[in-house]
């Protein structure tokens, strides 16, 4: 008997609102049964990003360089942007079903900003500085929205979540017989 691994691609997709303020992107709790043996499936996740359409406060505006700005004024002008009207979003990384309990898990917070027509950013960077980042068994990453002085998400606004990676599992194969469970 061999033993092969199959790979699947799964879409990671889950929007915060006014109504939901915690959502769980991706949960790593499954394993096959094959002949009795449970095999874990393990899940690898390539790309996540954070997109955020905030209408309900007021716009806040891009800085532009010029070159002939000095690097402090480049400095002052991103301070001043960053310090602005914005919503946050934590990212923990948990055991599947855990209440929130902070210090436990690996937490990150971004700062969604009300620019037009909306905000993107790169939430893999968080998860980690290699080509995909590996879900241990039994946990699950959760988005939630957080406070960041100016309110929480109201109205139409929304942050979308989105991304994609794979769950593999492994099945046993017996001449032309494929066990699968």
């Amino acid at each position: 008997m061999a033993v092969d691994t199959s790979e699947k691609i799964v879409q990671i997709r889950a929007t915060l609102t006014a109504q939901t303020t915690e959502v769980s992107l991706i949960a790593n709790n499954t394993s096959q049964t094959v002949l009795g043996v449970a095999v874990p499936d393990q899940y690898s996740i390539y790309a996540l990003q954070g997109w955020a359409e905030i209408p309900s406060k007021e716009e806040a505006f891009l800085p532009v360089d010029d070159p002939r700005d000095s690097t402090m004024a480049r400095r002052q002008k991103r301070e001043f942007f960053r310090a602005g009207i914005k919503v946050g979003l934590e990212l923990r990384i948990q055991p599947i079903g855990a209440a929130y309990t902070p210090g436990v898990g690996k937490t990150a917070g971004y700062d969604f900003f009300p620019v037009r027509p909306g905000y993107l950013i790169n939430l893999f960077e968080y998860l980690t500085q290699a080509e995909k980042f590996k879900l241990a068994q039994g946990w699950e990453i959760v988005a939630r929205q957080i406070d960041r002085g100016y309110g929480l998400l109201t109205g139409s606004d929304f942050i979308s979540v989105t991304g994609y990676g794979t769950r593999s599992g492994q099945f046993l194969q017996d001449h032309n017989l494929v066990v699968i469970p």
